[in-house]
């Protein structure tokens, strides 16, 4: 591994631009941005409404400087945001390798062992139905979500794979669980909100180094 990792924070939305500042200041040379929204239940949206609107923010820098760089973001401009970090396996090139590392002040600790406790559920349903996998995912452990709505393409081709017709409008639901939960909620999802459910629902994982909040 390359020692890179992607840092990916969940702030409140008003909070992004801060966020995108005081990353700037401490040397990461990439962030990219999008919004989204939390997946509060419907009581806690109705008094919580303004945090529900979140952005996203795709970060990437050296893994040794990571987790400094993670909790000062959530102690600076967090206010109930969550942060995390996934490895980044492989680059292309020394010079992209080079730009994504950044330029941070912070020193870089090197050789450090990258232990994979939590996991990342990254699943893709049609749009409109991410309560229903949302209660399903909490009902078998998960604790919450990110989404974040996108377009598919290939439909035919997923038609070819999954035998029916996938809808374009998206919703990508970002949940981070313990590793030793994931397969219970990721079962229950394919069971309750599957590819063969009106939400349609497909899934993958990615390892989670460290998560702050």
């Amino acid at each position: 591994m390359n020692n890179l990792v992607m840092m990916v924070s969940i702030l409140r939305r008003d909070l992004s631009e801060s966020a995108i500042s005081f990353l700037n200041k401490r040397g990461i040379s990439l962030t990219l941005g999008r919004y989204g929204r939390g997946t509060a239940t419907s009581d806690i949206g109705k008094i919580f409404v303004p945090d529900r609107e979140k952005c996203v923010l795709f970060s990437t820098m050296p893994y040794g400087i990571s987790k400094k760089i993670m909790t000062d973001l959530l102690s600076d401009c967090g206010h109930g945001g969550v942060a995390f970090t996934i490895p980044i396996i492989s680059v292309g090139g020394i010079s992209v390798l080079n730009y994504l590392k950044g330029k941070s002040n912070e020193d870089e600790v090197s050789n450090v062992a990258i232990k994979f406790e939590n996991e990342l559920i990254i699943a893709v349903a049609n749009r409109g139905y991410t309560d229903n996998v949302m209660t399903v995912a909490r009902a078998a452990g998960a604790r919450g979500g990110t989404v974040i709505h996108a377009r598919g393409t290939g439909e035919e081709e997923a038609e070819r794979f999954f035998g029916t017709t996938v809808g374009a409008e998206k919703e990508m639901i970002f949940i981070v669980v313990e590793s030793k939960d994931k397969q219970n909620v990721m079962n229950a999802i394919m069971e309750k909100a599957g590819i063969n459910s009106d939400a349609q629902t497909f899934m993958f994982t990615l390892p989670v180094i460290d998560t702050a909040k």
